[in-house]
């Protein structure tokens, strides 16, 4: 799911319970560290991933993975952003929605089914 936060990383670190990703971004003049960590059998969803980047939250993933008859797996993610949104990440937001399922493809998933927004909150 954070296929564009992994494949820019210059670094890529694993976790007990999750995975860092080093970022650095403006020729190198600035950096971040994003955390991704994993939690098991939580409410209605097999796995909550919860990011953070430094202190601030980033984003929570719930996921679900189902059989199904066809000798296939079928992976269900509901997302919330937890941060704010400048107009400047409004590029990255447009490019990220256009290349995601070509991201998914190369992985070896089929996107059946996607719904996403950006909404304003007061």
């Amino acid at each position: 799911m954070l296929a564009f936060q992994w494949g820019v990383a210059d670094d890529v670190r694993s976790m007990a319970d999750g995975a860092m990703y080093d970022l650095s971004y403006l020729f190198g003049l600035r950096s971040v560290t994003m955390v991704l960590e994993t939690r098991l059998n939580v409410e209605d969803a097999d796995y909550r991933l919860v990011v953070t980047t430094g202190s601030n939250s980033w984003g929570t993933y719930d996921v679900t993975i189902t059989a199904s008859d066809s000798d296939e797996t079928v992976v269900d993610v509901e997302w919330v952003s937890n941060r704010r949104f400048g107009l400047n990440r409004l590029p990255q937001w447009l490019i990220a929605e256009r290349y995601c399922a070509a991201a998914f493809t190369a992985q070896g998933y089929t996107v059946v089914d996607r719904d996403t927004s950006l909404s304003v909150v007061g």
